[in-house]
């Protein structure tokens, strides 16, 4: 099985650097030839037919397969994508109020930890301290 695959992994990069890519030039004269050349509107045929040569929009049915995968249906589909997305979901909004809580609790706890810590008790002076300071 390796080596199955290790030949055709061989096989395939020995065929593409063989492989040649020739860019195209291209031509200018020609480009501006086939812009000038309008396209020819042609006439519809009536060979036995006496209805109108194209039907209006309005009066067309609607094709279900084009709706799905037209152009209207794309615009619909970035709609709705875009309210999706702007919408908020109400449990990630839930989560992030308790986190933004919890975080502000921890910190307030963290400040009376430390003012506790940094309090001055003042120490009482003993009998044997009064005794070295008049001396």
């Amino acid at each position: 099985m390796v080596t199955i695959r290790s030949w055709s992994c061989a096989l395939v990069v020995l065929i593409a650097a063989t492989a040649f890519a020739v860019p195209i030039k291209p031509d200018l004269e020609k480009m501006l030839k086939q812009q000038e050349q309008r396209p020819q509107p042609f006439e519809p045929a009536r060979a036995g037919w006496n209805g109108p040569e194209m039907v209006r929009a309005q009066d067309v049915a609607p094709n279900p397969v084009y709706e799905a995968y037209g152009p209207a249906s794309t615009v619909r589909e970035i709609r709705a994508s875009l309210a999706a997305a702007a919408t908020p979901d109400p449990k990630a909004l839930v989560a992030i109020g308790i986190l933004i809580l919890l975080l502000r609790y921890s910190r307030h706890q963290r400040m009376e930890r430390e003012k506790v810590a940094a309090q001055v008790v003042p120490i009482r002076p003993t009998s044997s301290d009064l005794g070295q300071r008049a001396a």
